[in-house]
């Protein structure tokens, strides 16, 4: 019988009752170990052990544990008054069956091969010593060897004082065996649980791709007890909770216990398609048959904008050729106009409409990581049409409650450097990103500008600059400023028929130009704003038509027409991409030429 099986034959507790430790309800034994150790009246996630993990997680008889043998050493002879480690370490082993804290192996999850490591609390607090390192670092290059992904799930008190500062260069240890992880372009997925603290949070789960967290778990560096008694400093309610770190950013999502092997299954799923890839290879039936036609620049468009009166009040007049009007229709002011109220227009399709219409999955990643979580920017992991991307774009509101919540799509510094996150995690596994823009500008408030915004913005051109994977951006709506450029800077930039994309605001820059924003109107004519314009000045590489109207008219039919163009796109920046190892680098390049040849001047020969 495989050892998994055995411990879980063999009863916890022999008790009738449980009593909650948090709301103090008797639950029945057997009823709250069948709700996988949840109180069914507070939904409090008791701890587990590392073998109930296993069996409720993966697939049935699929674990195999490797390095079952390793145990710790005691270099330091390290002994109490009463006691010694060598005997502690004994004492812990009989009473777990537990060689050492953590436990690793490989598995299958709905039939999607993993390495996993799992910490139990019940050895020694799941602390963090030599042993534990050990076999952490070779799992990680057991996943490197058999080409998988990486599920890690901890419950730790941090580092094993017993051991020293052997102890502590686990973090290090850890942590370079991940850096070799990355370059093996593996996804490493990581679940918190309750409690997981100092070394270990310090650590391997807070670098994963995907950080999870069961409901409550509390996560931390240093405990609140540390804190209250170092600085002498009230704690606010909730402080370190899972729900805590969500709100600040710090992880992607809180999962109750019972749905994590669907959400599980789900990334996995999703991160599966790319696992591993090499720079210059793709995934079996990503390439195009044949090689998509040369692009010549010519624009796509729809040929007219009908006359159309909406239920709403907005209008669309007059009719438009590809690059220009049409004679005796609208003039310029009053076409560049109708093209600025199409874009603002509250029933045009949003980042999100566009995810749910192009993406068979969609997992949303949240948080920089170091503040909060903007809503103003959505983004995450995807699959379009069988192959994994990033996708990132910016989120207005359906309604006035929606567009509080999301800023009205400016994004603060957070949410630029959400997106810069998973630009990072795009090039690490060497997926494609498609971002989705649509801001009228990055939000100007005191906020932003303690938390500079300016920076924010700065950095995600640098790193776009150099971005090794192929990148496509869309403008969907509005395209303002440098909050738009922010998440634009790709290899290709396609707009929206009715879409526009300015260095400001029309109504921005009749205030600095004229002092009027009313002349509104008449800067989006002298700036250029509209597709078909921008596509004649070449500063965009594609315009995607628009039903007659505006896209709300008929979604689907938006929907069809940009996914094959995208796809177009992505076939060519491909060939580009998997032309062996130097593909990536003449990606870049050509970017880097893309751009480089960006403006207008001439030479000046002045009299001396």
């Amino acid at each position: 019988m495989p050892r998994v099986n055995a411990l879980a034959a063999n009863p916890l507790s022999v008790d009738i009752w449980f009593s909650c430790s948090k709301c103090k309800t008797l639950t029945y034994i057997k009823q709250f170990e069948q709700n996988l150790r949840v109180c069914p009246a507070c939904n409090y996630h008791g701890r587990l052990r590392w073998f109930e993990r296993i069996l409720y997680l993966l697939d049935l008889g699929s674990f195999f544990e490797q390095d079952l043998w390793l145990e710790a050493g005691d270099r330091l002879n390290f002994q109490t008054s009463t006691d010694t480690y060598i005997n502690k370490i004994r004492d812990t082993q009989y009473r777990t069956s537990m060689g050492d804290a953590l436990v690793t192996g490989t598995a299958t999850l709905k039939g999607q091969p993993l390495a996993v490591a799992v910490a139990d609390f019940a050895f020694m607090g799941a602390s963090m010593g030599s042993v534990f390192g050990e076999k952490f670092v070779r799992l990680v290059e057991t996943a490197i060897e058999k080409n998988l992904p990486l599920l890690t799930i901890s419950s730790s008190g941090g580092a094993r004082m017993h051991e020293g500062l052997f102890s502590l260069m686990q973090m290090s240890k850890t942590t370079a065996a991940l850096a070799r992880l990355g370059k093996a372009r593996l996804p490493h997925i990581a679940l918190l649980a309750d409690p997981c603290y100092g070394g270990v949070t310090a650590s391997y789960p807070m670098v994963a791709d995907v950080i999870l967290a069961e409901p409550g778990a509390m996560v931390g560096f240093a405990g609140p007890r540390v804190i209250q008694q170092t600085i002498r400093e009230n704690l606010p309610e909730g402080f370190q909770t899972a729900e805590f770190l969500l709100e600040h950013g710090m992880i992607d999502a809180v999962v109750e216990r019972k749905n994590l092997p669907d959400v599980l299954s789900k990334l996995l799923g999703i991160l599966g398609q790319g696992a591993g890839q090499s720079l210059g290879e793709g995934a079996e039936g990503n390439q195009p048959e044949t090689a998509p036609e040369e692009n010549t620049g010519a624009a796509v468009m729809s040929g007219e904008i009908r006359e159309t009166a909406t239920k709403d009040g907005y209008t669309v007049k007059g009719e438009v050729e590809a690059g220009g009007l049409s004679q005796g229709q609208l003039s310029a002011q009053d076409m560049a106009w109708e093209r600025v109220k199409l874009a603002r227009h509250p029933k045009r399709l949003h980042t999100q409409e566009y995810f749910q219409g192009l993406f068979s999955h969609f997992f949303e990643l949240r948080g920089d990581r170091r503040f909060s979580d903007d809503a103003a920017i959505i983004g995450g992991l995807a699959l379009f049409e069988g192959r994994p991307v990033v996708a990132i774009g910016h989120q207005k509101g359906t309604d006035t409650k929606e567009n509080l919540y999301r800023n009205f799509g400016m994004p603060r510094p957070e949410g630029y450097r959400k997106a810069l996150r998973l630009f990072r995690l795009a090039e690490k596994l060497g997926l494609p990103v498609l971002t989705f823009i649509d801001t009228p500008g990055a939000f100007p408030g005191l906020e932003s500008e303690e938390r500079s915004v300016a920076q924010a913005i700065a950095e995600n051109l640098l790193v776009m600059a150099e971005l090794a994977t192929p990148f496509i951006a869309v403008i969907i709506g509005e395209g303002g400023s440098g909050g738009a450029l922010a998440i634009g800077q790709a290899d290709r930039v396609i707009m929206l028929e009715n879409s526009i994309y300015s260095v400001a605001s029309p109504e921005a820059a009749a205030s600095i130009l004229w002092r009027s924003s009313s002349l509104a109107p008449e800067a989006a004519v002298s700036l250029k704003i509209t597709a078909p314009e921008l596509l004649e000045l070449g500063l965009v590489d594609a315009v995607v038509p628009e039903p007659p109207g505006g896209n709300h008219t008929d979604r689907s039919g938006m929907l069809e027409a940009l996914k094959e163009k995208l796809l177009e796109d992505l076939a060519e920046l491909d060939g580009i991409f998997k032309d062996g190892p130097v593909g990536p680098a003449k990606l870049v390049e050509q970017r880097y030429r893309k751009y480089r040849s960006i403006g207008t001047w001439q030479e000046a020969f002045l009299p001396i």
